[in-house]
């Protein structure tokens, strides 16, 4: 897994599998969950859509995201996988 720390990202449509994000600052972005191959530490979301597929677990993304600090962030169900969904 590939480590991220300390990164801001903007305006960005994000991947989180296969990467370990540590305190990275995502803000007006769309985030992507296809799988649990990822991670999350003391990160801030602001004005995030997440992407959720239907084999992520609702409850282990929430575990992980309980250190980070998040603020009007929505997690979406994303049946079809693609970010075309919110359109």
């Amino acid at each position: 897994m590939e480590l991220i720390q300390d990164q801001p990202f903007t305006h960005e449509t994000i991947g989180l599998d296969g990467f370990a994000f540590v305190r990275c600052a995502f803000e007006d972005c769309v985030i992507m969950i296809r799988s649990e191959g990822y991670e999350l530490e003391q990160c801030t979301f602001r004005n995030v859509k997440i992407l959720i597929s239907p084999e992520v677990s609702v409850k282990e993304l929430a575990r992980r995201l309980a250190s980070c600090r998040c603020e009007n962030t929505v997690c979406l169900l994303n049946p079809e996988g693609a970010v075309t969904a919110m359109a």
